[in-house]
């Protein structure tokens, strides 16, 4: 079930780094994708339970394939491929890889130095892709935009996951400080640019920055009871080993 509530997330979100015309209501012939835009959310209003009736999603899916295909190189056709991308996942690992596949390279061929990509590739060509099936495969797409693309937003997308890869990989405060010299840079370069929902790659950098600055500095206070209804701080565990279990519902 959490797989295609993340889904339903992704559609409500969608387009929201990309700029693109998705409810713009592009024809391509009888069809646009406003229109199976609003199809797909009554499907997953009708499905808020059990889930999406998967055969009308793939259903939708196949005709905003033929808006991508009728419409190559045109913005339509882009839009059309990011909503692919972005509703493709509710369909199965088989059916998502080959549309994943078939997509990725639509955008690649008619859109590599368009900065639109640049979206894309922080959404659907990350190195560590959480995706088990598409790490690979986009891995690999990552590594062909990432040397053939001429589009700033898209040089600054993979320089950025790049980088993002390093920040994962900080253990201590000496190598925080060296990576946030990297972030910095990354950010007098890129940080204007536009990257997805609405943020800027700056402030995306400078929530990695605060992140990194925490590293080697004392914990801040926690105040609260435990289990048996006794109060307690973290304080009053100083020079003790202490495991943080953070969890939730979702």
């Amino acid at each position: 079930m959490r797989n295609w509530l993340l889904i339903a997330g992704a559609i409500a979100l969608l387009g929201g780094g990309l700029q693109a015309g998705v409810m713009a209501g592009v024809m391509a012939g009888d069809d646009s994708l406003e229109k199976i835009q609003k199809e797909l959310n009554v499907v997953y209003a009708r499905g808020a339970k059990k889930g999406p009736d998967l055969t009308e999603v793939e259903r939708l899916v196949v005709r905003a394939m033929d808006i991508g295909i009728d419409h190559k190189g045109e913005e339509a056709g882009f839009d059309a491929y990011a909503f692919i991308l972005d509703v493709s996942g509710a369909l199965g690992e088989e059916r998502h890889v080959g549309l994943y596949t078939e997509v990725m390279d639509a955008l690649i061929e008619s859109w590599l130095d368009d900065d639109r990509l640049g979206a894309v590739v922080l959404s659907h060509m990350s190195l560590n892709y959480s995706v088990a099936v598409l790490k690979k495969p986009a891995a690999e797409y990552f590594a062909w935009v990432e040397r053939d693309s001429k589009a700033k937003s898209v040089k600054a997308a993979c320089a950025f996951l790049r980088t993002n890869e390093t920040v994962n990989a900080v253990a201590t405060a000496a190598d925080a400080k060296t990576v946030i010299v990297k972030l910095e840079a990354l950010k007098k370069e890129y940080g204007e640019l536009a990257a997805n929902y609405g943020r800027t790659y700056g402030q995306m950098i400078d929530e990695q920055i605060e992140t990194l600055k925490v590293i080697g500095s004392p914990a801040k206070e926690i105040a609260g009871k435990d289990l048996d209804g006794v109060a307690f701080k973290l304080s009053d565990y100083k020079g003790k080993v202490v495991l943080l279990d953070f969890w939730g519902y979702w």
